[in-house]
């Protein structure tokens, strides 16, 4: 099976009505490993320059945090495939741990198609505060916020075959708060407390 660009819109569409039985078709195009990478990737440099263009349309004064994550796109995108990288393993390590069957390609696959639907977001976000609908821009970040975690639940299920997406969400809000922590004590480390006086 193979998938052509004009028919992303249409996959995604179905993704939307049923998450997993998109994801599902997906995985069943039978990408390489390479090609899962390489698509992950691609999301990761087009979120950094959307967020590089988004700093730009609405600075955030004195934010030295925000300025260390944004201060070049190059470091952007690193810390935006790291990331993306890092959850994919998180899916695949813990959701083995707690009995699911997924493997780390379909993993990788799964956190690059998540994000695919984030940037068409963040896309019409912009979109919204160029022509100036600041109402239309708070209603599509409020639907990025909501949309994450439900599309993230659903896939994680997928993944690993969880039959209760609703074990898999706190699932994944445990590990949430607990990796948070860990990353402000590392933040604390590199960036030292004072980063975080105006966050």
């Amino acid at each position: 099976m193979s998938l052509r660009f004009q028919d992303i819109p249409a996959l995604m569409q179905f993704t939307l009505m049923n998450p997993r039985r998109g994801l599902r078709a997906v995985l069943d195009l039978g990408l390489p490993m390479g090609a899962r990478l390489a698509a992950l990737l691609l999301m990761a440099v087009v979120s950094a320059l959307l967020t590089q263009a988004s700093a730009m349309l609405a600075p955030v004064v004195e934010n030295p945090l925000f300025e260390f994550l944004t201060g070049s796109p190059f470091r952007t995108a690193l810390i935006q495939a790291a990331g993306m990288l890092l959850t994919a393993v998180l899916v695949n390590v813990l959701g083995r741990a707690w009995g699911g069957q997924g493997r780390l390609e379909d993993a990788v696959l799964a956190v690059a198609w998540l994000q695919l639907f984030m940037v068409a977001l963040q896309l019409a976000e912009m979109a919204a505060i160029v022509i100036l609908l600041p109402q239309l821009a708070l209603l599509v970040a409020l639907v990025s916020i909501a949309a994450f975690p439900w599309l993230l639940t659903m896939f994680v299920a997928e993944v690993h075959g969880f039959s209760s997406p609703v074990k898999v969400f706190f699932g994944i809000l445990l590990c949430t708060v607990g990796l948070s922590f860990l990353l402000s004590f590392l933040l604390v480390a590199l960036l030292g407390p004072e980063t975080f006086a105006n966050v």
